[in-house]
């Protein structure tokens, strides 16, 4: 352990020493310096990088590339969205709810807006998936699912929407879920 610190130290000061650097760059630059030479013997000893090594051992994450962090934004921003949408709207209470969060008028349409997809956004992420669809990478979307798992009980459903009309207002929607 003793021999390693001071076999480093003494590499750091060679390298050091060799590379004619200011002082803000110095520690960058030295530290370039002794992964390009400790890389190729490092891989010839233990068949793997130093870098990555490195990167494993201090618990590093990659560099996250612009284009995939916007996608990732994107996508949470999507399904933060739904989940709002599902959790205001539960027992078709939405206009109640909305009402009753405080917010104005103004707010509210602010942060719509701020979820708001432009129509060349929704074109293109449209053509992406019907490309993807013809090539087989995904599978097409069924938006009834399978009718063998609906069962529908005309005589029940004939006894509900009966019982509805004679109260006054119909909600279809609610209707829809419960049958």
């Amino acid at each position: 352990s003793i021999q390693i610190l001071n076999l480093s130290e003494q590499i750091v000061e060679n390298v050091s020493s060799i590379l004619p650097t200011s002082t803000a760059t110095k520690g960058k630059k030295t530290a370039q310096a002794l992964i390009n030479v400790l890389n190729p013997l490092f891989e010839n000893q233990f068949q793997k990088s130093f870098e990555k090594s490195a990167a494993e051992a201090l618990h590093l994450s990659p560099i996250e590339k612009s284009a995939d962090k916007n996608k990732k934004e994107l996508t949470l921003l999507k399904k933060n969205k739904t989940q709002i949408i599902e959790a205001i709207s539960v027992n078709d209470r939405d206009v109640e709810n909305f009402l009753a969060s405080g917010k104005s008028f103004k707010q509210h349409d602010r942060e719509r807006m701020h979820l708001f997809e432009s129509k060349a956004n929704a074109e293109e992420e449209t053509k992406r998936r019907l490309e993807k669809e013809q090539k087989g990478q995904v599978v097409l979307k069924k938006h009834h699912g399978n009718f063998s798992n609906y069962t529908f009980n005309k005589d029940e459903f004939l006894v509900e929407i009966k019982s509805l009309m004679e109260k006054g207002i119909v909600n279809w929607t609610r209707l829809a879920k419960k049958i």
